[in-house]
């Protein structure tokens, strides 16, 4: 089988896009219920989407990225949650929540775009290149959601 090919700032576009159109239908009693085997709740692994999406743009944003480590952005952990820096306000209810994943997205696709060629973020599984930062490829079976 033919490798896809890089990951292209479009395709992060495309597929944070069908991410958020295919949640948005969710009904709300599903939204505090656990995610498939995790122990998180739905509305917390949209969250955990977001914050790896914006852990990945702050890996390529510095003029000279880490190479061995993760940026040191804070980070919390709820009981029984993900480790995130990025929350939504739980007041905004899930508009906000979507709104939160797409400009978490929307970081991403634009850094993507403008970085340099050469530039590298580190990633636990190996150095990632543009274009196509590596941690990328596991949101394309996102867009497969609305097949």
């Amino acid at each position: 089988m033919e490798s896809p090919g890089p990951v292209t700032a479009d395709d992060v576009r495309a597929t944070v896009d069908a991410a958020i159109a295919t949640l948005r239908h969710a009904e709300g009693k599903y939204w505090q219920t656990t995610a498939g085997g995790l122990t998180w709740s739905c509305w917390e692994t949209v969250e955990h989407m977001a914050d790896d999406l914006f852990a990945y743009a702050g890996q390529l944003a510095p003029a000279t990225p880490a190479l061995t480590a993760y940026v040191p952005f804070g980070w919390k952990r709820r009981p029984d949650g993900p480790a995130l820096t990025v929350y939504a306000d739980a007041d905004q209810g899930v508009p906000g929540l979507l709104q939160v994943l797409d400009a978490s997205g929307g970081l991403l696709a634009a850094l993507v775009r403008v970085a340099p060629p050469e530039q590298r973020g580190f990633h636990p599984l190996g150095l990632a290149e543009l274009p196509g930062h590596a941690p990328l490829t596991k949101w394309r079976w996102y867009a497969d959601v609305r097949g």
